[in-house]
């Protein structure tokens, strides 16, 4: 989620629609089909609460696996570029206090547009 050497915490910071049933594999090599509809976003944010490093998606945190009657979390990675495509196409409801935290990790990572170079003829010869 975030890079290991730079310390975070983790916050709830939006929604992701999950628009069809999707099949994963659980940390327990088990295939788990989560059903359409919200899912919770996770965020890797630094300790001070202004930055955001990185998300993850936590697929149907209600899940229960039958045979420890513990609740499963299904985590699967969900990177700023990911996030912004995401936000673009309306599937992520970021939550109010970490909306200018999203925007600035997305910010942060849209390439700066190239300069024009301009070509010199000769001037000043």
């Amino acid at each position: 989620m975030a890079d290991q050497k730079t310390p975070y915490k983790r916050e709830i910071i939006g929604e992701f629609l999950l628009k069809a049933p999707y099949t994963v594999q659980g940390r327990d090599q088990v295939q788990y089909t989560i059903p359409a509809g919200q899912q919770t976003i996770i965020g890797a944010v630094s300790l001070d609460g202004y930055k955001l490093h990185d998300a993850a998606i936590v697929y149907d945190t209600q899940m229960v696996a039958p045979e420890t009657g513990k609740k499963i979390f299904i985590p699967e990675p969900f990177h700023v570029p990911q996030l912004a495509e995401a936000q673009k196409k309306g599937l992520v409801q970021i939550h109010e206090p970490h909306q200018h935290k999203v925007a600035e990790a997305i910010a942060a990572t849209v390439p700066a547009p190239e300069k024009k170079q301009k070509v010199g003829h000769g001037v000043g010869r």
